[in-house]
């Protein structure tokens, strides 16, 4: 994969999803307030920087793939898209790419994907109540789970206060 983002982004938009955005209305954006965001709203794909479980390309399939599963979670469609993606590297005999895609999966499939410090997760919470006070406790919490890619019930059970704070 080269340096430049919106390369790299068609590069992967080509190889494994091909189908995906006919229209070609989607872009990718660089961001410093997240590791990365598929926002449906604006169709953009916003990529951070790399960690160790999330090297450049498996960040912008893991993106691509919430749309492309109509899957704002990381719920059994979109677990199924990533591996149909692990599988298609796995054919075009990028062993590297397999092998990030597995790991990355993996990871953000287990238990410890979104280990956030329960004050640092708590406090998201009492912020988000006291920039939206009219929204419900259930639409805070969906937003808490669209951030960090969770399903609703997995975080209320990770930060059981949530619904006192």
């Amino acid at each position: 994969m080269t340096h430049d983002l919106n390369l790299d982004f068609q590069e992967i938009r080509r190889r494994y999803f091909p189908k995906w955005d006919a229209e070609n209305a989607w872009s990718i954006k660089p961001s410093e307030e997240s590791k990365g965001l598929c926002d449906t709203d604006n169709k953009t794909i916003l990529v951070g920087k790399p960690t160790k479980n999330y090297t450049m390309p498996v960040l912008i399939i893991h993106e691509i793939a919430h749309d492309a599963s109509q899957c704002g979670d990381h719920s059994d469609k979109w677990i199924a898209e990533m591996k149909r993606v692990t599988d298609e590297a796995r054919k075009n005999g990028d062993h590297q790419l397999t092998d990030e895609l597995h790991a990355h999966l993996e990871w953000a499939t287990g238990p410890d994907a979104y280990d956030v410090e329960e004050e640092t997760f708590y406090d998201e919470i009492t912020r988000a109540a006291m920039e939206c006070p009219g929204d419900s406790f259930d639409a805070i919490m969906r937003h808490m789970a669209n951030r960090y890619g969770q399903p609703v019930n997995v975080l209320l059970t990770q930060y059981p206060e949530s619904r006192e704070r």
